[in-house]
C-alpha cells in the first residue's frame, strides 16, 4: 500500500498550529517529512502520532519544556 503525504501547509491545517511551528518541529527533528525535489511532505502517520490523546498543542508544550523554552518561540500559539 503506498504511503499517504499532506504538504507543510495541510499539515498546519489540519493540526490547528502555524506554519512556523509546523517548520520549527522539522528543523528539530520532531516531525518527520519526506522531501521530494522542493517539496516537503509529511505522512499522514506522523499527523496521526501528533494528534495523538494529548493533542498538538499539548505536544509543542511540552517540547518547549523539554528544551527550557517558552512555547511561543516554538511558533505556537498556545
Amino acid at each position: 500500500m503506498s504511503e499517504i503525504f499532506l504538504t507543510r501547509e495541510e499539515t498546519a491545517r489540519t493540526l490547528r498550529l502555524s506554519l512556523r511551528t509546523i517548520d520549527t518541529l522539522i528543523a528539530h527533528g520532531d516531525l518527520n517529512v519526506r522531501r521530494v525535489g522542493r517539496r516537503v511532505l509529511v505522512p499522514t502517520e506522523e499527523v496521526r502520532r501528533l494528534a495523538g490523546d494529548a493533542g498538538p498543542r499539548s505536544l509543542v508544550r511540552n517540547l518547549a519544556e523539554a528544551r527550557g523554552q517558552q512555547s511561543s518561540e516554538l511558533g505556537s500559539k498556545v
